[in-house]
């Protein structure tokens, strides 16, 4: 089991996060090294699912260190600022996103790796 913190113990997603394409805004995900950033765009309160988008990030900034030395596959709660497009398909992502500045980025395990029962 590795030592990293499970994601979610890093940060709660604030209850909604406005997305309006072509618009510079701050914004708090999960980033999977190599893949995309996970956004919870709003989170309703009680036992309602979330709303969440992939986005294919852009990286127009420096990437922090840990972040630059990851391997593909790894993850990290990442608190940006981004520009994000229009919906549409980007591979698996539903939107692309300029990301313009990182503000913070701590390495953390994926709670579904946990989970799994061999």
């Amino acid at each position: 089991m590795s030592d990293l913190p499970k994601l979610i113990q890093l940060f709660e997603p604030p209850p909604e996060q406005k997305v309006l394409p072509g618009q510079p805004d701050h914004y708090v995900g999960v980033y999977c090294v190599g893949s995309h950033i996970t956004i919870v765009t709003k989170q309703p309160p009680g036992f309602a699912f979330p709303k969440v988008e992939l986005w294919r990030p852009v990286f127009d900034c420096e990437l922090p260190a840990e972040m630059s030395a990851a391997d593909d596959g790894r993850y990290f709660a990442i608190w940006f600022t981004g520009i994000p497009s229009e919906r549409g398909r980007y591979g698996c992502c539903v939107r692309e996103a300029r990301v313009t500045d990182i503000a913070k980025a701590m390495e953390g395990r994926d709670l579904r790796a946990d989970e799994r029962v061999w």
